[in-house]
């Protein structure tokens, strides 16, 4: 019986399509993420990506394509990111990282690792793969979730409307 339950927990915390955390999952640990990043006072980044033009992609190459993107783009940011990271699927094609990180060139090279590796998964796939990424960096106290994600969705979505692809703002809390 207890390994059912375990079976249910684990499968109720992942995206059945990405294998990610799910946003159940997040909204879970978080409280606890606060307490841990608070008392040690680290640096604790909320990254949010979202797929560009991933509607295209489903109406030109159908829902089955659209979702092997969506695995594999999964799949680079699990391999992209630490055991101790969280990565879940947030809804949709956006995605989201919970992790620290020391210094902002750290932060800056870790986002251009991931876009060289959704560049070479583009070129692997044959489709124009691409992600914006948005990030907001605590230092010291740890702020809310939900003001974390609205001050790094406004910075997405400035990024998508007036920046280039490859550039990315962060906004120190």
């Amino acid at each position: 019986m207890g390994f059912h339950y375990d079976q249910a927990i684990y499968f109720s915390f992942k995206d059945p399509l990405t294998q990610a955390y799910n946003r159940r999952f997040v909204l879970r640990v978080f409280p606890k993420l606060v307490k841990k990043v608070n008392k040690e006072g680290s640096h604790f980044c909320l990254f949010i990506l979202d797929c560009n033009n991933f509607k295209a992609i489903n109406d030109n190459y159908g829902h089955k394509i659209g979702d092997k993107v969506l695995y594999h783009v999964s799949k680079v940011l699990m391999e992209n990111t630490r055991t101790q990271d969280i990565v879940a699927r947030w809804g949709g094609d956006e995605f989201l990282i919970l992790t620290t990180m020391p210094t902002e060139s750290a932060i800056n090279s870790f986002q251009n690792r991931l876009h060289h590796e959704i560049a070479k998964l583009s070129h692997v796939m044959k489709l124009e793969i691409s992600v914006s990424i948005g990030v907001s960096v605590s230092k010291g106290q740890l702020r809310s979730l939900q003001h974390m994600i609205q001050d790094t969705d406004k910075e997405l979505y400035n990024q998508k409307q007036t920046l280039d692809r490859t550039e990315m703002q962060i906004i120190v809390q």
